[in-house]
């Protein structure tokens, strides 16, 4: 069963920084259905490569704050 999403809606919660789980969430999608939704719209040009990459940037960012987090918290342990 295919899914309709409005594509500008969903656009405009990609700019403002909505997480993939809560786009998950909020558009009843899986992990493979949110990425072709992240190609289709990149295709029609609704969203551009350097707004993948800052979205990309910000989710290493992310994960290298949280291994960062945890390695100080192993120290403490120990």
């Amino acid at each position: 069963m295919r899914k309709t999403i409005k594509a500008a809606d969903f656009a405009q919660d990609f700019r403002l920084g909505m997480g993939d789980q809560a786009m998950m969430g909020k558009y009843h999608l899986t992990e493979e259905q949110l990425e072709r939704v992240f190609g289709e719209l990149w295709r029609r040009g609704l969203i551009s490569d350097d707004e993948i990459e800052d979205r990309l940037d910000v989710t290493d960012s992310q994960v290298t704050l949280v291994f960062s987090s945890a390695k100080e918290d192993t120290k403490e342990l120990d």
